[in-house]
């Protein structure tokens, strides 16, 4: 499921880099979309570089991959100091989640999921697996619960703090705070994922089968929803 949404992650934000670079070349926004109406990676990749001078694969990881939220095991104080007991950090990283690599490296974050992910090989990080799941209304064994927090009127926002177009750093930077914070507050939740405007946080099941539709805790999802809006109110201020 992350790495779909990595997936969206990149051609949204190459979509908007290619569309944002045409605006701001002289084109009216419904040209710049005529202009890319069935275009391909490929042909947005040779657009930005050709027209723009701009390589995409060299544009930041947070723009092109998103923002990770975890618990690192690390082996450093809070300065980055060296210390002899392992301890969990929260960190924010812009990894590849699409391939095996960053899973293979934090198999504790995982748990018991690990295992079972591994068996089935690099199959279960592709689209068609996870869409098999789209009609069938009882979890298989080992998922999580995931909340997802998106901004209301994010273009009214941002045009409010004149946020730099397509991706304000400043604003990412922000939100992945926000994201560092709730870590801390709701100790549950194992990762987070955002870019753009939203937010999803991954949380454990009790069980190992139950139904979508009974996929309760509802007050704690409350509580993790108020508090992303009332911590991002808070940095921003």
């Amino acid at each position: 499921y992350l790495a779909w949404r990595q997936v969206d992650c990149h051609i949204n934000n190459q979509y908007n880099t290619c569309f944002w670079a045409l605006v701001k070349s002289g084109k009216t926004e419904k040209e710049a979309h005529q202009a890319l109406k069935g275009t391909s990676s490929k042909d947005k990749n040779k657009l930005l570089l050709q027209q723009f001078q701009v390589n995409y694969n060299d544009e930041p990881a947070m723009f092109r991959k998103g923002s990770t939220v975890y618990r690192d095991k690390v082996k450093t104080d809070d300065c980055g100091n060296p210390i002899k007991r392992t301890r969990e950090a929260i960190t924010v990283s812009n990894f590849d989640l699409i391939g095996p690599e960053f899973w293979e490296n934090h198999q504790y974050i995982l748990g018991e999921a690990s295992d079972y992910l591994c068996l089935g090989g690099k199959e279960k990080y592709g689209y068609e697996y996870v869409k098999k799941f789209d009609n069938i209304h009882r979890l298989p064994y080992s998922n999580w619960t995931i909340v997802r927090i998106s901004a209301c009127q994010f273009d009214q926002f941002s045009l409010i703090h004149s946020f730099d177009k397509p991706n304000d750093e400043t604003a990412l930077r922000l939100m992945n705070a926000c994201a560092s914070l709730m870590m801390e507050q709701f100790p549950d939740i194992i990762f987070g994922y955002g870019f753009d405007n939203e937010y999803r946080y991954d949380l454990p099941l009790e069980n190992s089968c139950v139904c979508m539709e009974k996929t309760t805790k509802k007050t704690d999802k409350n509580k993790i929803c108020v508090s992303a809006w009332h911590n991002f109110a808070s940095f921003h201020q």
